[in-house]
């Protein structure tokens, strides 16, 4: 067993046991809050077209959205206004029966709204539950706060501007910083980073070890991190910003507080 595919399953079987209480806290709570906020608020930057839906919820025009470790939904059901269909695609099962049980509790078609499992680490095969037609040729990619989480972040990104539309298809990554960098501002101009390749050693200096530590792989990305891996995988128009809220943790964690990150690249025509 590969070393990527061991951490796809330490996630896999992690998430699958915590799947329906993955935003039970209340600090939890307050940081998706800040990220959906925050993705509203940069609906312009992110560069999508996006839809307009009639009073009736009809989409005058089709922009398809593919949330990759979609957990619960939280960036899919931020963006399902500007959007006329998204596919949430998580390595755990769990996550994704609990995204698809609030879809269809919010009474959005399955056509619409939908999660099925699969990994971008993984080999496609004919067989992969992401190969088909309706994974290819997307007008949006995202993955939240799970970049960190990915063995080869690089391959992964690789692979899944690969589904994007050549010309005009949009990657947006939401993660962490690196630990300890108070530098980057969210503001008029796009963040600067002066420490392009170094990454902490432990994310755990200052508070006790978190029961999901033996699924994280990285401890945050600076600006010149996440351009190479953006212009690897064959994105243009890159640019990476750092929100000025910080994300503050739970008690468990001393109240220790982090800065997130957008980083978006169009895929190159």
């Amino acid at each position: 067993m590969s070393e990527a595919t061991t951490l796809s399953e330490k996630n896999r079987e992690y998430w699958d046991s915590n799947s329906n209480a993955y935003d039970a806290k209340p600090w939890i709570k307050v940081g998706v809050r800040m990220i959906a906020d925050a993705v509203r608020s940069n609906l312009q930057w992110i560069g999508v077209e996006w839809v307009s839906k009639d009073g009736e919820g009809q989409n005058e025009k089709e922009v398809r959205m593919l949330d990759y470790a979609c957990g619960p939904g939280n960036i899919a059901n931020t963006l399902w206004p500007y959007v006329s269909q998204v596919h949430g695609v998580d390595v755990s099962g769990g996550m994704v029966e609990e995204f698809n049980r609030r879809a269809e509790a919010q009474g959005i078609n399955a056509k619409q709204m939908f999660a099925t499992q699969g990994d971008f680490l993984a080999d496609l095969t004919p067989e992969s539950a992401i190969a088909g037609p309706e994974f290819f040729n997307l007008d949006l990619l995202t993955c939240s706060m799970a970049f960190h989480h990915l063995d080869n972040p690089d391959l992964a990104a690789k692979r899944m501007v690969k589904h994007l539309k050549p010309g005009s298809g949009v990657v947006l990554i939401i993660d962490w910083t690196p630990d300890g960098d108070t530098k980057h501002k969210h503001g008029l101009e796009s963040s600067h980073s002066h420490n392009p390749s170094q990454e902490p050693v432990s994310p755990h200096g200052q508070f006790k070890p978190h029961a999901a530590e033996h699924t994280i792989a990285h401890h945050g990305f600076s600006k010149e991190r996440m351009e190479k891996i953006l212009q690897d995988a064959g994105c243009v128009d890159i640019d990476y910003i750092v929100l000025e809220e910080p994300f503050k943790f739970g008690d468990e964690f001393n109240g220790m507080e982090k800065k997130c990150f957008f980083a978006r690249g169009k895929r190159a025509a």
